[in-house]
């Protein structure tokens, strides 16, 4: 399930995380009690370092210095998804949500701390209630769509990812080619390499394996996973829970990934 980073743009990742650690550190060392700060660098020990034990003593010192920072709450979920500590991720989730509550992005990070720990009932209802309060937010449509997948509606799905795609066709492309290729409509789920190599910026490798995979082409995803690797795309170590990967877990190659993202569970 990807979701915008700094992969997306004209910003090498590497010179983006150096820049952001500077800043955070600098911010820090101006105003120490600034948990705003604390939580950019959990952030990054969280998406891009790939430090458990950093990023959680920076997220609880964060929380100690102000509980009442949502995206504190919000970042530190996916830790706990990541640790299988799913009761504490939802717990955290569901404080963010509660300090935010009418921000699209607390909605879908509840949904999604649910989704990791496969209460797909619930997370399904709380997407549900975000769209009919609001039926064009993006983050929630593009959840939803792997929700119908699951439920093998998959054309609800398309439909839902069509939508989107009108209106932001490079950020939904790997998505709809992914469930194109599920409905096996290979042909279509091909044509979106071809949007994705229009992209006016680069296009993370995680994308691309997105498409491979639904179509079954393990050979290939597995090649663009590892360059996502490389990449240090955030959404590498959040596979070891992602229900969407199920179909891969017990290939050896997976396996490998995950130990690269040291996830050893």
């Amino acid at each position: 399930m990807s979701a915008t980073n700094v992969l997306y743009g004209p910003v090498n990742a590497s010179d983006a995380i150096d820049k952001a650690t500077y800043d955070a550190r600098k911010a820090i060392e101006i105003h120490p009690l600034l948990a705003a700060a604390h939580t950019a660098i959990a952030s990054i020990d969280l998406r891009y370092k790939w430090d458990w034990i950093e990023a959680e003593k920076e997220f609880k010192l964060a929380i100690d210095l102000e509980p009442d920072y949502a995206p504190t709450h919000f970042f530190y979920a996916n830790l706990l998804a990541i640790q299988r500590r799913f009761d504490e991720s939802i717990g955290e989730s569901g404080k963010g949500r509660s300090l935010d509550p009418y921000s699209a992005v607390s909605e879908v990070n509840y949904a999604r701390a649910l989704y990791y720990a496969r209460q797909f009932d619930a997370a399904h209802q709380v997407l549900q209630q975000k769209l009919d309060q609001n039926p064009g937010c993006s983050q929630c449509m593009h959840l939803m769509a792997y929700f119908l997948m699951r439920e093998g509606k998959t054309e609800d799905a398309i439909a839902l990812l069509e939508k989107r795609y009108a209106v932001d066709k490079f950020h939904v492309a790997a998505a709809l080619g992914y469930a194109y290729a599920k409905a096996g409509r290979a042909d279509e789920a091909r044509s979106m390499f071809t949007v994705l190599d229009q992209s006016p910026d680069p296009v993370p490798s995680h994308e691309r394996a997105l498409i491979y995979l639904g179509l079954r082409d393990l050979d290939q995803a597995f090649i663009y996973f590892q360059k996502s690797c490389d990449e240090r795309f955030p959404s590498i170590p959040l596979m070891s829970v992602d229900p969407l990967y199920d179909e891969i877990r017990g290939d050896g190659r997976f396996v490998a990934l995950m130990n690269r993202a040291n996830i050893t569970n």
